[in-house]
C-alpha cells in the first residue's frame, strides 16, 4: 500500500514517533513516503497514495497551522482515501482526543480510520526561555524527557489494516 506521512515537529519529538510508525508500517508492507513540513516543502500529488497519514504536535491545544491547512485544503481527497490522523502531546488521552475535533474539519475526523495519540517528548534544550518556563510549570519537570505511547502507535497501525 502506498502510504504518505505528512507531519510537523517543532523540537523533533513527533519526528521520533513517526520513525517508530514507519518501522511498523513497513513491517505491514506499506511503501512509505515521509514528508516533514518546512517552509520549502513540496508535496507530491497526494491522489497517488492509497493511505494518507497526517500529524503534528499540540501546543496549547493547537496543532501546527500548516498541518491544519493541509487537512482543510485537502478534505475532499482525504475523504476518498484511507486516512489516519495522529498527534503528539502530553495531555492525558481522555482529554486529548478532543484535539482532533478542535483542530480538523469534522468530515475528515469522522472519515479517519485511525486516530492516534502518540505521547510526546520534551526537549528543553530546543526551546526558548518562555517555552521552557511554561512547560516546566505545567509538567513540573526540569530536564528533557520523553513520554511516548508505543502501544498507541501499534494500535494506530492495526486500525489502518
Amino acid at each position: 500500500m502506498k502510504t504518505l506521512i505528512y507531519f510537523a515537529s517543532k523540537t523533533g519529538a513527533t519526528a521520533e514517533s513517526v520513525e517508530k510508525l514507519v518501522k511498523l508500517l513497513e513491517e505491514h508492507h506499506h511503501e512509505v513516503t515521509v514528508i516533514r513540513h518546512d517552509r520549502k516543502t513540496k508535496l507530491p500529488d497526494i491522489k497517488k497514495f492509497d493511505c494518507i497519514l497526517v500529524g503534528g504536535s499540540v501546543h496549547a491545544g493547537k496543532v501546527q497551522k500548516p498541518i491544519v491547512k493541509f487537512v482543510t485544503s485537502n478534505e475532499a481527497v482525504l475523504k476518498k482515501k484511507k486516512t489516519g490522523l495522529f498527534l503528539g502531546c502530553l495531555t492525558p488521552t481522555d482529554k486529548a482526543v478532543q484535539y482532533f475535533d478542535d483542530n480538523y474539519p469534522a468530515p475528515v475526523v469522522g472519515h479517519a480510520v485511525a486516530k492516534g495519540l502518540f505521547g510526546a517528548g520534551v526537549y528543553y534544550d530546543k526551546m526558548n526561555f518562555i517555552e521552557r518556563y511554561i512547560l516546566q510549570r505545567v509538567t513540573g519537570k526540569i530536564g528533557n524527557f520523553t513520554a511516548f505511547l508505543d502501544e498507541n502507535i501499534k494500535q494506530f497501525v492495526k486500525e489502518l489494516e
